[in-house]
Protein backbone atom coordinates (compact mmCIF):
# COMPACT_ATOMS: atom_id res chain seq x y z
CA UNK A 1 0.00 0.00 0.00
CA UNK A 2 2.80 2.42 1.24
CA UNK A 3 4.62 1.75 -2.50
CA UNK A 4 1.32 2.55 -4.28
CA UNK A 5 0.09 5.45 -2.63
CA UNK A 6 3.52 6.92 -1.60
CA UNK A 7 1.97 8.75 1.42
CA UNK A 8 5.00 10.98 2.56
CA UNK A 9 8.29 11.79 1.72
CA UNK A 10 10.45 8.82 1.12
CA UNK A 11 13.13 10.18 4.14
CA UNK A 12 10.31 9.20 6.37
CA UNK A 13 11.00 5.24 5.13
CA UNK A 14 14.27 5.44 6.88
CA UNK A 15 12.63 5.36 9.75
CA UNK A 16 10.67 2.57 9.56
CA UNK A 17 14.10 -0.34 9.85
CA UNK A 18 14.53 1.50 13.05
CA UNK A 19 10.94 1.10 14.64
CA UNK A 20 11.34 -2.91 13.10
CA UNK A 21 14.40 -3.16 15.15
CA UNK A 22 12.88 -2.07 18.05
CA UNK A 23 9.92 -4.00 18.12
CA UNK A 24 12.21 -7.23 17.60
CA UNK A 25 14.42 -6.15 20.58
CA UNK A 26 11.09 -5.60 22.39
CA UNK A 27 10.24 -9.29 20.61
CA UNK A 28 13.32 -11.51 21.97
CA UNK A 29 12.72 -10.46 25.77
CA UNK A 30 8.96 -10.82 25.93
CA UNK A 31 9.84 -14.45 24.09
CA UNK A 32 12.38 -15.35 26.74
CA UNK A 33 10.19 -13.68 29.82
CA UNK A 34 6.67 -15.58 28.45
CA UNK A 35 9.24 -18.53 27.64
CA UNK A 36 10.64 -19.48 31.04
CA UNK A 37 6.90 -18.70 32.79
CA UNK A 38 5.68 -21.39 30.16
CA UNK A 39 7.50 -24.00 30.84
CA UNK A 40 7.59 -23.18 34.94
CA UNK A 41 2.97 -22.70 34.68
CA UNK A 42 1.28 -24.65 32.10
CA UNK A 43 -1.35 -22.41 32.02
CA UNK A 44 0.37 -19.34 30.71
CA UNK A 45 0.35 -20.21 27.06
CA UNK A 46 -3.27 -20.00 27.37
CA UNK A 47 -2.81 -16.71 29.44
CA UNK A 48 -0.56 -15.64 26.83
CA UNK A 49 -3.16 -16.12 23.90
CA UNK A 50 -6.08 -14.43 26.01
CA UNK A 51 -3.64 -10.85 26.76
CA UNK A 52 -3.02 -10.81 23.12
CA UNK A 53 -6.58 -10.65 22.35
CA UNK A 54 -7.15 -8.31 24.58
CA UNK A 55 -4.21 -6.26 23.75
CA UNK A 56 -5.05 -6.24 20.03
CA UNK A 57 -8.61 -4.76 21.00
CA UNK A 58 -7.49 -2.04 23.39
CA UNK A 59 -4.35 -0.77 21.10
CA UNK A 60 -4.91 1.49 18.26
CA UNK A 61 -4.44 -1.18 15.38
CA UNK A 62 -7.89 -1.01 13.59
CA UNK A 63 -9.08 2.40 15.27
CA UNK A 64 -7.45 5.59 15.46
CA UNK A 65 -6.23 7.36 18.71
CA UNK A 66 -8.24 10.55 17.79
CA UNK A 67 -11.76 8.47 18.35
CA UNK A 68 -10.84 8.76 21.73
CA UNK A 69 -10.75 12.32 22.37
CA UNK A 70 -10.14 14.04 25.91
CA UNK A 71 -9.49 10.17 26.65
CA UNK A 72 -6.59 9.72 24.48
CA UNK A 73 -4.16 9.10 27.78
CA UNK A 74 -5.86 5.67 27.83
CA UNK A 75 -3.58 4.79 24.14
CA UNK A 76 -0.82 6.59 26.03
CA UNK A 77 -0.67 4.52 28.87
CA UNK A 78 -0.20 1.76 26.61
CA UNK A 79 2.98 0.41 25.73
CA UNK A 80 2.30 -1.40 22.48
CA UNK A 81 0.74 1.69 21.21
CA UNK A 82 4.04 3.05 21.10
CA UNK A 83 5.61 0.04 19.81
CA UNK A 84 3.34 0.47 17.23
CA UNK A 85 3.38 4.31 16.40
CA UNK A 86 7.60 4.24 16.08
CA UNK A 87 6.13 1.39 12.71
CA UNK A 88 3.16 3.07 11.41
CA UNK A 89 4.18 6.82 11.42
CA UNK A 90 7.11 6.30 9.05
CA UNK A 91 4.61 4.52 6.61
CA UNK A 92 1.87 7.29 6.72
CA UNK A 93 5.08 10.06 6.18
CA UNK A 94 5.54 11.34 9.64
CA UNK A 95 7.80 11.69 12.20
CA UNK A 96 6.92 9.36 15.48
CA UNK A 97 6.57 11.52 18.44
CA UNK A 98 10.00 11.63 20.95
CA UNK A 99 7.29 10.66 23.52
CA UNK A 100 6.67 7.25 21.36
CA UNK A 101 10.30 6.67 21.35
CA UNK A 102 10.84 7.29 24.98
CA UNK A 103 8.05 5.08 25.82
CA UNK A 104 9.87 2.35 23.66
CA UNK A 105 13.22 2.89 25.43
CA UNK A 106 12.03 2.67 28.97
CA UNK A 107 9.72 -0.48 27.99
CA UNK A 108 12.66 -1.82 26.91
CA UNK A 109 14.89 -1.18 29.38
CA UNK A 110 12.38 -2.16 32.34
CA UNK A 111 11.99 -5.36 30.29
CA UNK A 112 15.45 -6.68 29.98
CA UNK A 113 16.01 -5.91 33.66
CA UNK A 114 13.10 -7.92 34.46
CA UNK A 115 14.31 -10.72 31.90
CA UNK A 116 17.91 -10.39 33.25
CA UNK A 117 16.75 -10.63 37.13
CA UNK A 118 14.03 -13.85 36.04
CA UNK A 119 16.79 -15.55 34.29
CA UNK A 120 20.17 -14.98 36.44
CA UNK A 121 17.28 -16.78 39.48
CA UNK A 122 15.86 -19.53 37.28
CA UNK A 123 18.15 -20.45 34.67
CA UNK A 124 19.60 -23.65 36.79
CA UNK A 125 16.02 -24.71 37.05
CA UNK A 126 14.70 -24.69 33.52
CA UNK A 127 16.26 -27.59 32.40
CA UNK A 128 13.98 -29.42 35.08
CA UNK A 129 11.02 -28.63 34.14
CA UNK A 130 10.79 -28.97 30.78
Amino acid sequence: MVAWYRPGSPIFYLLFPLGLVAAAINGLWLAIVFGILGVRFRDVPQTVTTLVQVAFFITPVMWRVEMLGNNRWIAEMNPLYHLLEVLRAPLLGTYPSASSWTAVFVVTGFGYIVTLILFVRYRSRIAYWV
